[in-house]
């Protein structure tokens, strides 16, 4: 028996639609054996659906035989309920996101929707405050800037005396809030939501320094706790607030520790670790250190405090101590944002 069928009957035949469409964004689990899973139902009125997948990043196309990095396994697709299962790397170098296509055929025609996954290795445990000007809301209040706190924890924190300008392409054209230079141009945040009971906690920075004599500082009820300049060896005063806990304190800096940092000296490793990359984003991670239990915290908040011709990205407020495997994780998840734009 012999049919044929003509080029119309073809054409005739409708592509299939979905009836669930697949999700535009999903955050993958970052424990290598949890499976997120991506529903995507699709029909067609002539023919079955069988789905299947692929995958970019830039100009790199993924398959089931060239994974993207995000991912421990190859996606699994349920044919009769069209979901599929994505399984997330445990390795944090891995962080990152891919664009996952979802197709559905009907062995002539096909469609697609492309899903944004994501693998983030932030640790959430005690964060009290994250404040990041690529997610966080900007606005005004009062006459001053704000941002709102992207951990849930807090609504928004005031951003600087001097009026920070906040660009949606800066640094490396990823958003920032920006300090020009002279001495009254600062960034200032204020985190009122802070509840650690005995005060001890964790800071993490991203920024870049874009000259070598920017002075930083965190307060605390206008009481110094950490401070530095970059310059000059003798220059560093590190976590000297009265009431800090200063035994264990660590300040990490690009994923190094800097030696001593409580000690006036420790300026010099610390000056290693950043002048090679004042046109670089870099990371500054204290941790075990007291900042009290009123819940006031300000990093800046005098003219004298932050001045300099830099780009801030990011702050993360901990209640606890963080470890270096923690803030490791949190300068990887930037550098894969930034790539050779980050130390």
């Amino acid at each position: 028996v012999f049919a044929t069928v003509s080029a119309a009957d073809f054409e005739a035949n409708p592509a299939p639609r979905w009836t669930t469409t697949p999700a535009t964004s999903i955050d993958l689990a970052n424990d290598g054996s949890t499976a997120v899973t991506l529903t995507g139902v699709a029909v067609d009125e002539s023919f079955p659906v069988r789905y299947s997948w692929d995958g970019y990043s830039g100009s790199t196309i993924y398959d089931a035989s060239s994974l993207p990095p995000q991912l421990a396994s190859a996606p699994v697709i349920n044919q009769s309920t069209g979901v599929t299962s994505l399984v997330g790397s445990s390795t944090s170098s891995n962080a990152g996101t891919y664009y996952h296509r979802s197709r559905a055929t009907d062995g002539i025609n096909t469609t697609t929707q492309t899903t944004e996954v994501k693998l983030q290795f932030i640790p959430t445990s005690g964060m009290t405050g994250w404040y990041d000007a690529a997610t966080s809301t900007i606005g005004t209040s009062g006459g001053q800037p704000t941002i709102s706190d992207v951990s849930g924890s807090n609504n928004n924190v005031g951003v600087g005396v001097n009026s920070p300008v906040y660009s949606a392409t800066g640094f490396a054209n990823k958003p920032s809030l920006y300090a020009g230079s002279g001495t009254s141009a600062h960034i200032s945040f204020e985190d009122t939501d802070y509840s650690g009971g005995s005060g001890v906690g964790s800071m993490y920075l991203i920024m870049t320094n874009e000259e070598t004599n920017d002075y930083q500082a965190m307060y605390k009820n206008n009481s110094i706790l950490w401070a530095l300049r970059n310059h000059g060896a003798s220059s560093l005063s590190a976590m000297t607030y009265s009431n800090s806990n200063t035994t264990n304190a660590v300040l990490r800096v690009n994923k190094t520790d800097v030696p001593n940092p409580t000690a006036a000296g420790s300026n010099s490793a610390y000056n290693t670790l950043i002048n090679s990359y004042t046109d670089r984003m870099h990371s500054i991670g204290i941790t075990n250190v007291d900042f009290g239990a009123s819940g006031v915290r300000v990093f800046g908040g005098a003219s004298s405090i932050f001045h300099s011709v830099g780009h801030f990205r990011a702050i993360l407020f901990y209640n606890r101590n963080l470890s270096n495997t923690e803030m490791d994780q949190l300068h990887d998840y930037y550098k894969n944002i930034y790539g050779n734009d980050m130390a």
